[in-house]
């Protein structure tokens, strides 16, 4: 991982991904780590037992604040500052 950056960010659940967002749109070369295969914390939906899918505690997406939570680009899509959640 060659290179200088403003900020590394230790987890890739919820909180840290809208922090590096946040941090990215600021204009901050930001590095987030995680050990777990796929990011994204609380918010995950993974396959427990085959056939069987679970959402990892997502309701706690729902306490992150409003201005948070309702967050809109100058496109009209609700995503994370920084382009994170495009497809």
């Amino acid at each position: 991982m060659p290179g200088i950056y403003d900020a590394i960010v230790i987890g890739g659940g919820h909180n840290g991904l809208v922090t590096a967002a946040y941090l990215a749109r600021a204009g901050k070369k930001v590095l987030v780590l995680e050990k777990r295969p796929r990011v994204g914390g609380a918010a995950v939906t993974e396959e427990i037992f085959p056939g069987f899918k679970f959402t990892m505690i997502s309701y706690v997406v729902s306490l992150l604040r409003p201005e948070i939570r309702e967050h809109r680009h100058a496109d009209g899509e609700r995503r994370l500052p920084g382009g994170v959640g495009r497809s």
